[in-house]
């Protein structure tokens, strides 16, 4: 697997501070995080129609509380997510510093701490499918690459909806065992993102404030990089950035 995308899966779930406990059993951890998916058990919304719902919004900006679970930790982060029509993505952490751009075709990482951005080829590796159909329209490939199956989420706003995906037997190197993602009746639009890495570690996502829109700042797709930035594409350095600096844009023509 492409190592960008195996880069953005485990820096979106793993990134956290300082560890908030030690030695919990998980289903403590459970109850403290609100684990409310019930077993999939739900006579499934059709895919398409989840996707009319989602039809009016074609950007969306959203808050986000991350908490990742482990055996012996649990660790916190937050940031904003804004996407866009038709596939990109920004995720940004406040603390540390962590900027992901993504499109149909490239991923970019930009760690302010060690002034460097990476940037590499999507390859369309399945797991990234994941956070597209978590806020965009087109769900058709969905069935493609995994396992579809709805699930009541419970204490949750009334109508509201879940997917549960698991990767399909044959992709061998796939990055986690499900992902469940828990949708507002109206739209559609995730309150809630759950990523189960092994039985005893998961990651979850708490959306606020998430606003849809015809349209978002292009800005929120863009990156000022510092002088002195190193630019990897792979392992290879390819460009130090001069001065004056530069801004790496998902929305410039260059970089479409």
């Amino acid at each position: 697997m492409n190592a960008m995308i195996a880069v953005v899966v485990f820096a979106l779930a793993m990134l956290g501070g300082m560890p908030a406990s030690q030695d919990i059993p998980i289903e403590i951890l459970d109850a403290a995080v609100g684990n409310d998916a019930e077993p999939p058990d739900a006579a499934p919304a059709p895919l398409d129609e989840l996707a009319a719902k989602r039809e009016p919004a074609a950007a969306l900006t959203a808050s986000f509380r991350q908490t990742t679970i482990m055996p012996d930790d649990v660790l916190s982060a937050s940031g904003t997510i804004a996407y866009s029509r038709p596939r990109m993505l920004a995720v940004r952490f406040a603390d540390p510093e962590l900027v992901y751009l993504m499109d149909a075709e490239r991923v970019h990482e930009y760690d302010a701490e060690l002034g460097q951005l990476q940037t590499g080829p999507l390859d369309n590796a399945p797991e990234v499918e994941v956070l597209f159909a978590a806020f965009g329209q087109d769900l058709s490939r969905l069935e493609d690459i995994y396992e579809v199956t709805p699930f009541t989420p419970v204490d949750a706003p009334e109508g509201a909806q879940g997917l549960e995906l698991r990767p399909r037997h044959g992709d061998a190197d796939h990055l986690f065992e499900t992902a469940r993602l828990h949708l507002r009746p109206d739209d559609a639009l995730p309150y809630r993102i759950e990523i189960v890495n092994t039985q005893e570690s998961r990651v979850i996502y708490e959306l606020d404030d998430v606003r849809a829109a015809d349209a978002v700042d292009p800005a929120l797709f863009a990156l000022d990089l510092p002088p002195g930035t190193r630019v990897i594409e792979g392992e290879r350095l390819v460009e130090t950035v001069g001065e004056g600096g530069k801004t790496l844009s998902l929305t410039a023509e260059e970089n479409r």
